[in-house]
């Protein structure tokens, strides 16, 4: 896939690769986190099925959306304007295994990451970077 292929060759620049507010991640970081994640994807077993990222403008969105490219397996991206119930038929439908949740809803699928666990997911990979 080409956008890996361009992502890939950038995987050591310094450059801002996301930018939302006061918050940005370089290529470089973004590589990383999105190694991080799709290592960790792949130790739960959960690189068969799609994920749903149930979010709204987070950095750390995008180094989910890689590390799934990475590993292929879709991704499925919804709003966190959507209720949960709405997050559950399509995380149902899709036949999810994971949702990644950066909402501040708890317990929205019976495997459900939080933010705060992503950043744990990075702290304790030797990846970390930032």
């Amino acid at each position: 896939m080409w956008l890996l292929d361009e992502l890939e060759k950038l995987k050591e620049n310094e450059t801002v690769a996301v930018r939302y507010k006061n918050e940005s991640i370089t290529y470089k970081e973004l590589w990383k986190r999105s190694e991080c994640i799709g290592a960790y994807f792949i130790a739960k077993g959960w690189d068969k099925k799609p994920i749903v990222i149930y979010g709204n403008k987070e950095i750390d969105i995008i180094p989910c959306m890689h590390a799934a490219l990475k590993i292929g397996i879709p991704y499925v991206p919804v709003d966190t304007l959507y209720p949960v119930e709405r997050l559950k038929k399509i995380a149902t439908a899709v036949e999810a295994d994971v949702v990644i949740n950066f909402s501040d809803v708890s317990d929205v699928w019976k495997n459900c990451i939080s933010s705060k666990e992503i950043y744990e997911i990075y702290k304790e990979n030797m990846f970390y970077g930032g």
